[in-house]
């Protein structure tokens, strides 16, 4: 395993960026009134919760995303079971992008141009209920299924790239998929379990160990599957991508750092790059510049 450490400015503060408040008062609220439900009615408490957990806030777009998305081929997933638009840009190798929650594929505005000019083409997804794409929920198995029929679609890839919980669905989808293998897989920001984001969204709220386990029944039920089931180690595995680059904040505040250590230490051709000071988001030059170099080496 390889690993590179970016640093920020001596004197730029990560303390203060690691010590924010991610959510308002008023989650913690929503957190007391579910486990309250959930004491009388542990069923529809689970379901009140997964559906929070389920359901984004839609970012309008900005001048200038729609200028992105103008200058970009359409794309329109309509067979799907959710309706899916998708974006092109450029002519080459083709590199998939898949975002994460609450953003859209706009959220790659740093990437694309950059990957244009050195020769890819670019093809960036709304997630269902992101973007423009229809909808207003959200899961982790209904953006499996998104990524795995997205991959069966496209041209085959020389890079998947993901971020967060486009990560997650990205690998998985993958393993799950018959399309050919990428050469190349990007991780930016993710969790290596959906436990872990279970756990994190729990702690936000301040939910109950019962209600979490309620949560995970409701998993269950939808899927079929234990929520252990769908850990990122066992389906990197599967995924049979050669080069895989993982890159982390070391102060990420919503995907704590364990977890691409996590990852990494499950694979054996890893390029572990763990920042400081460029967030959750990991979209600043420093991170553009090594997603790029690592796409078109070797």
């Amino acid at each position: 395993m390889k690993t590179n450490v970016i640093t920020l400015p001596k004197q730029v503060d990560t303390r203060t960026l690691a010590g924010r408040k991610l959510h308002p008062k008023y989650y913690r609220w929503l957190g007391k009134a579910l486990n309250f439900v959930h004491d009388f009615s542990p069923k529809l408490g689970g379901k009140l919760a997964f559906g929070l957990l389920s359901t984004p806030k839609r970012i309008p777009l900005k001048v200038d995303d729609r200028l992105l998305l103008e200058n970009a081929w359409p794309l329109d997933f309509s067979d799907f079971d959710y309706s899916v638009k998708g974006y092109v840009w450029g002519d080459g190798p083709a590199i998939l992008l898949l975002h994460g929650w609450q953003t859209n594929a706009t959220r790659w505005r740093a990437f694309i141009p950059r990957l244009v000019e050195a020769g890819y083409s670019v093809i960036a997804i709304d997630a269902p209920a992101h973007g423009r794409s229809k909808g207003t929920s959200l899961t982790l198995l209904q953006y499996i299924e998104v990524a795995r029929r997205v991959l069966e679609t496209v041209p085959p890839l020389h890079a998947l790239v993901g971020h967060s919980l486009g990560a997650m669905a990205g690998v998985i989808g993958l393993s799950q998929s018959k399309c050919p293998r990428p050469k190349k897989m990007v991780l930016l920001g993710t969790f290596s379990s959906p436990k872990g984001l279970l756990d994190q969204f729990a702690n936000y709220l301040g939910l109950k160990p019962r209600l979490i386990e309620s949560i995970e029944s409701e998993v269950r039920r939808l899927s079929g599957k234990h929520i252990n089931q769908l850990e990122l180690t066992q389906h990197l595995r599967k995924s049979e991508v050669d080069q895989i680059q993982i890159i982390h904040d070391q102060y990420d505040r919503i995907a704590p750092v364990d977890h691409a250590y996590r990852l990494a230490a499950t694979l054996e051709k890893t390029e572990l790059i763990i920042t400081e000071g460029c967030g959750h988001r990991l979209i600043k030059p420093r991170v553009v510049d090594a997603v790029v170099d690592f796409l078109q080496k070797g």
